[in-house]
């Protein structure tokens, strides 16, 4: 999945997909990234109209886990009956823990310059998604897709080392980033047994 990601500003819609088919036999949640194909496609500049795609996204994510929940699961054998399980939609104070960061992006988006702009579009994308997929992780148990989404922090922090006339600051977030990112991904997935056993595609033959 993280591999798809830099194809997004290449604007190679055939390299984004091809990398999250292969990303879908390790678990078939990666497809849910193909949300954010439309940013790959050369032919029309779709980044230009990320604020309102997003606002889209708020309103179809919802209805599309129940419809993934409730008829797709099936598809895809017992591994996946945990997520055929439809619950009621709260939010909570957990759902916007990353809010900070995404502020920080949002701050270097507005002050970036156009190439960086592109880049900063993307990773606000993901961040929001990530807030959108927890809220929604509350009623269709398939929260482990911000995994993917939490990737934006990862390209968010290296976008802040790679910065042209970076200052100590920008060095500052850029290890913060890193370091909640790396924690955040020993804490969800390689302490968790149960995550690690599930981390190779044979899984989904067995």
């Amino acid at each position: 999945v993280f591999l798809s990601l830099n194809s997004l500003w290449e604007k190679n819609a055939k390299k984004f997909l091809f990398i999250i088919l292969i990303a879908s036999f390790f678990h078939v949640s990666a497809l849910v990234l193909l949300l954010l194909i439309p940013f790959s496609l050369k032919k029309y500049n779709f980044s230009a109209h990320w604020k309102a795609y997003l606002m889209i996204l708020c309103v179809i994510i919802p209805f599309l886990f129940q419809i993934i929940s409730k008829f797709a699961i099936q598809l895809f054998g017992q591994r996946y009956e945990g997520y055929s399980v439809i619950g009621t939609l709260y939010v909570s104070i957990g759902d916007f823990d990353i809010l900070p960061i995404w502020g920080i992006c949002l701050y270097y988006y507005i002050k970036s310059e156009k190439e960086e702009n592109e880049r900063f579009k993307i990773y606000l994308v993901l961040l929001s998604l990530t807030m959108i997929f927890s809220i929604v992780s509350s009623m269709v148990s398939l929260g482990r897709v911000v995994y993917y989404t939490n990737l934006g922090i990862l390209l968010f922090a290296s976008e802040l080392m790679q910065k042209k006339g970076k200052q100590s600051l920008d060095i500052l977030l850029c290890l913060v980033l890193m370091a909640y990112g790396v924690f955040y991904m020993m804490y969800s997935g390689f302490m968790n047994v149960s995550v690690v056993t599930n981390m190779f595609p044979i899984k989904l033959f067995l």
